[in-house]
């Protein structure tokens, strides 16, 4: 019995695990995309500014 109890146990804890794995790549995949979405909105705005000074200088 107490055998069967560990085992219900030790099911759980990988089951919880497995969980929180999955949980943790969605999150990640999410960021991702925004940390992409962050670059490209970056690298516009450097562009602006480069533009600017050449409008500055003119």
């Amino acid at each position: 019995m107490i055998t069967f109890l560990y085992i219900i146990m030790v099911f759980i804890t990988l089951f919880l695990i497995l969980i929180f794995y999955i949980a943790d790549s969605i999150v990640a995949f999410k960021h991702r995309k925004e940390i992409k979405n962050n670059r490209g909105i970056i690298k516009s705005l450097k562009e602006q500014i480069r533009q600017q000074k050449v409008i500055n200088k003119i």
